[in-house]
């Protein structure tokens, strides 16, 4: 423990200090327990176990299998993708600033977003199958188009909600080219939410904070290599993920994956 002039020991991993070889207060370095997201670490090992270290701050790792794009939303400059696939991401210059997420920072966008370049692991060519999600807090229902995106790769899948009736939708466009907006759940205000859309090649579903609430048939198909970039809190991203088409998400998105 830690002791004080007065001779007072105290639990150095429980004295709301950091001390010692903590990385934060009360964890890390080996002596205390792991550090959770947003909190300081040098290496994994600081972190709690299901957390990854990535500049300097410890990420909640979420499951690997089909993986193809997680983006913590905790970096203030280059949007780090953390599956290891190099799809980083590229907030704009005005209009997305960083605010308290679910877990560790967020990205609140006021018309900016994080873009990103065209990529195979996202293109997802010949696949028939998916999963997209998100943490999305939104605080108004303001809209400066039909829909706002919470994730955009043009042409292929997306998922925002629709201005007015402020439902959750989806579109996944396969090499047919045939596609179409679903949905209709209502999304929550002023809370944290969890946003996840599946498509099993035979079914599409979506769930709210873990609860199945809609699903549309589906089947066959499957995805073409086309030329978009991809876009957080935006849509119509370049191939070399430099410009947007608007559609701006006005609120707060955290936690981003893609599987495949």
């Amino acid at each position: 423990g830690a002791c004080s002039v007065t001779n007072v020991c105290a639990d150095q991993c429980a004295d709301g200090k950091k001390n010692g070889n903590e990385t934060d207060v009360d964890c890390g370095g080996g002596t205390c327990g792991g550090c959770g997201a947003g909190l300081a670490c040098t290496a994994s090992t600081d972190c709690a176990t299901g957390y990854g270290c990535q500049d300097g701050v410890c990420y909640m790792q979420p499951p690997s299998n089909g993986l193809v794009g997680y983006w913590d939303m905790s970096q203030a400059s280059t949007v780090k993708d953390l599956s290891g696939n190099g799809n980083d991401g590229t907030p704009t210059p005005t209009g997305a600033v960083q605010t308290a997420g679910h877990l560790g920072g967020a990205y609140l966008f006021t018309g900016g977003c994080v873009t990103g370049p065209d990529s195979s692991t996202l293109d997802m060519v010949g696949g028939g199958a998916m999963t997209m999600l998100a943490w999305v807090r939104i605080d108004n229902v303001t809209c400066n188009s039909d829909r706002v995106e919470i994730f955009n790769k043009e042409n292929t899948y997306e998922f925002a909600y629709q201005c007015g009736t402020t439902t959750m939708q989806e579109a996944i466009q396969r090499s047919d080219g045939n596609w179409f907006w679903s949905g209709d759940q209502t999304t929550s205000v002023g809370a944290w939410t969890l946003y996840v859309v599946t498509w099993d090649g035979t079914t599409v579903k979506h769930y709210v904070n873990g609860v199945s609430t809609y699903s549309r048939a589906l089947a066959g198909g499957v995805f073409a290599d086309r030329a978009t970039g991809f876009g957080i809190g935006c849509r119509g991203v370049s191939a070399a993920g430099n410009n947007n088409g608007g559609a701006n998400f006005l609120d707060a998105i955290d936690e981003v994956a893609i599987y495949n």
